[in-house]
């Protein structure tokens, strides 16, 4: 160990992220992020292969004479669930799945035993 180290000097924002809630944050930062990767992960199979998602830390000081307090907080966001659309259309009585501008065929079923005519013979 060099004397820097040795005297409790901190040299890098890794060092910094290490001391953070007595050690703890850079495990829980870890955690967090291995779950968004997972749900990103499923989503992607979900969606064709593509996924979006982010991961924010925030870092709050406060300041008193010498002493330096840091608060950190992680927050993520992971890709919300996508759904197929849905056609449906509007008329005076509300939401209906009939096309109003598509003709209504009267179809009936044949009855048994008779014959299936074609068209033209």
């Amino acid at each position: 160990m060099s004397d820097e180290e040795q005297n409790g000097r901190i040299r890098s924002f890794a060092q910094t992220a290490a001391m953070m809630d007595g050690g703890n944050f850079d495990r829980k930062a870890q955690g967090q992020l291995e779950k968004l990767i997972k749900q990103m992960q499923a989503a992607a199979i979900n969606n064709g292969g593509l996924a979006k998602g982010s991961m924010t830390i925030k870092i709050d000081f406060k300041v008193d004479g010498s002493i330096v307090e840091m608060s950190p907080t992680i927050s993520t966001s992971a890709p919300k669930s996508r759904f197929g659309k849905s056609v449906l259309w509007a008329d005076d009585q509300g939401l209906t799945v009939q096309n109003p501008n598509q003709m209504t065929m009267d179809l009936r079923p044949v009855p048994d035993g008779q014959q299936i005519q074609k068209v033209g013979e």
